[in-house]
């Protein structure tokens, strides 16, 4: 297993209004230590990203050879998402033409993640309408999803769907995806092996499940990862070891059901409230630990071995 982690880790900085560019990001990582990495396009919010320029092919080409330069991989992507869960509730989906915008930064990401070779684009589902109705939030996210799923699949990328959080009691405050069994039968439907799940721990750690229960379940269908941590009490995205997670009795579980993909870290949101100064101490340590989760699902499948 090799240690990634999403791009975001040094792309803001308290006191920073500035966004570093996706190729600086890279070769910051790479000094770090990584050699893979997760292209998360988030900020299509602010106008000076890479996504939202005309010239946004040339840009990603740039990112492509500054990682073939740097010896590195894009293990995945991660496409736009709605900030605030649901678009009735976004402050961004409330400006005129903010949905058009989005929907073809939507196509554009994954466009980009065929470009930079990643075999993965990570996406969140929404809630159809705003209180959680499983039937309707199955529809709805084929109804919008289908037509990006179709375009990764042109582009070489597969999709995968990620758990969601569930905070306070259903209906109101649940969200679809949230639950193992929603994420399992919509990923399902497809019927398409391109079509796969994402786990977060820090989202299965807030929303209070049995993570080795629940990856279980998930099995085969499990691609790839959000590595991070919690306290159970926000999605604070802190490295592992860190919050509450039970990192020594679920990685081994990962092992346990053939998952074959890499460690990325998804720190960059804790990460982002350092001042530049001391981001590379913390990006250090988040490398560490992505080293000991590595080690502990690599002696996992030892035993495993050994015990055949």
């Amino acid at each position: 297993m090799q240690a990634g982690t999403d791009t975001g880790v040094f792309r803001a900085a308290a006191g920073d209004p500035n966004l570093l560019e996706e190729t600086e990001v890279l070769r910051r990582l790479h000094e770090i230590g990584f050699r893979r990495a997760d292209l998360s396009m988030f900020p299509i919010y602010r106008p000076e990203y890479f996504l939202c320029q005309d010239d946004w092919q040339k840009r990603v080409d740039e990112i492509a050879e500054t990682a073939a330069k740097l010896g590195m991989k894009f293990s995945q992507i991660h496409v736009p998402f709605v900030r605030r869960g649901v678009r009735e509730t976004d402050a961004d989906f409330q400006k005129p033409g903010y949905a058009e915008h989005y929907d073809e930064c939507m196509r554009r990401a994954y466009i980009a993640g065929g470009m930079v070779g990643a075999p993965w684009a990570v996406a969140h589902c929404d809630n159809y309408p705003l209180c959680y109705d499983r039937e309707a939030s199955m529809a709805g996210n084929h109804a919008y999803y289908d037509r990006y799923v179709e375009l990764g699949i042109r582009h070489g990328i597969g999709t995968c769907f990620e758990n969601m959080i569930q905070h306070g009691k259903p209906p109101v405050h649940m969200r679809f995806t949230a639950r193992y069994d929603d994420l399992i039968e919509f990923v399902d439907s497809f019927h398409d092996p391109m079509v796969r799940i994402c786990w977060d721990f820090g989202h299965a750690n807030l929303t209070g499940l049995d993570q080795a229960a629940a990856l279980r379940k998930v099995g085969k269908r499990l691609a790839c990862l959000h590595v991070n941590d919690n306290y159970g009490t926000g999605d604070h995205h802190v490295i592992p070891f860190v919050g509450t997670v039970d990192w020594l009795s679920v990685i081994p579980v990962l092992a346990e059901i053939g998952y074959e993909g890499e460690c990325s870290l998804e720190v960059g949101p804790s990460i982002q409230r350092a001042p530049r100064q001391v981001q590379n101490t913390v990006a250090r340590a988040a490398y560490e630990a992505a080293g000991a989760v590595c080690r502990l699902f690599d002696e996992a499948k030892e035993r495993q071995k050994q015990a055949v």
